[in-house]
């Protein structure tokens, strides 16, 4: 009809490569007044193609990409690309693996290209890196009264042939004056790849002190003033009265200093400054494994009485 737009779809199946040009007419029964534009011609180049297909293999787990993007794998992992195409892959290893080499049409563990002329197949291999794991048994007494100790047996286990030193270290929390120490023994162990080694962590308190010790500390004094004392009162009845005056004078005196010195022994230093040992509650011991840039950690609970 008149006046009115159609739109015509030219579906075509090349049989050779090269240069396709296609040509459309068309026509109608009335008048054309601009017969011009009843015709339109389209030059197609038609090339090969071929499929370039990745996989990953290992025990590992990682990634492999493509320039030109189009092959993101796992997920991804087969394409068409054009022929004379210049593919290159990478290789991304996930956080715990290691890619290692590739196979197929590539090799090595360097970078990876391939020219389509043909169908590709490409593997990337990954493995888990060594690693170990850390653990610890509940503390041989789980609730201790101050000044007693626990022990706990700490263990390395390792996976995927680990066989390196781990250091260890452990810290206490809460942390107040007189908080639970710890330590382990040994400081540092190697299990076998595939293998365990144990270290032995201890687990002290401290124990309350006495409140005071001024009665010992100031025994020498009893023993030194009470015959000065004595005589000094047996002298006083011998004495005329403005001397007995003089003597108890003196025996005051020396008594306020006698008082006040046992006073200073007792405070100055025989009573300590943490009477109650470790305070009571529940703490937490980190014990941390470390060898080279990882680290793993374990915690044992104990409760001071």
């Amino acid at each position: 009809a008149s006046g009115v737009d159609a739109t015509a779809t030219i579906l075509v199946t090349p049989t050779a490569i090269g240069t396709i040009t296609n040509t459309m007419s068309v026509a109608a029964t009335e008048a054309d007044l601009a017969p011009a534009n009843n015709s339109a011609t389209q030059d197609s180049t038609v090339v090969r193609q071929f499929t370039l297909t990745v996989a990953t293999s290992g025990t590992g787990s990682g990634t492999v990409s493509s320039n030109p993007i189009r092959i993101n794998c796992p997920g991804a992992c087969s394409s068409l690309f054009n022929e004379g195409t210049v593919v290159s892959l990478f290789a991304t290893a996930a956080g715990d693996s290691t890619f290692t080499n590739w196979g197929g049409d590539c090799s090595g563990a360097d970078a990876c290209s391939v020219t389509m002329g043909s169908g590709h197949s490409v593997t990337a291999a990954f493995v888990v890196n060594p690693d170990f794991s850390l653990s610890a048994a509940a503390a041989s007494r789980a609730s201790v009264a101050a000044g007693h100790s626990a022990t706990s047996t700490v263990t390395i286990n390792s996976t995927h042939g680990f066989n390196g030193e781990v250091q260890f270290t452990c810290s206490v929390d809460p942390a107040p004056t007189l908080a639970p120490t710890c330590s382990l023994n040994p400081a540092s162990a190697t299990p076998a790849a595939n293998g365990s080694a144990t270290s032995t962590l201890t687990i002290a308190t401290t124990a309350p002190a006495a409140a005071l010790a001024a009665p010992v500390a100031g025994g020498w004094l009893y023993a030194l003033w009470l015959p000065i004392v004595g005589m000094a009162w047996a002298g006083m009845g011998l004495a005329p009265k403005i001397v007995r005056k003089r003597i108890l004078a003196a025996v005051t005196l020396c008594f306020a200093l006698a008082g006040g010195t046992l006073f200073q022994v007792a405070c100055g230093g025989s009573m300590p400054p943490h009477p109650t040992g470790t305070p009571p509650g529940t703490y937490t011991v980190t014990v941390t494994g470390t060898s080279g840039s990882t680290q793993h950690f374990t915690n044992v609970m104990i409760t001071v009485n």
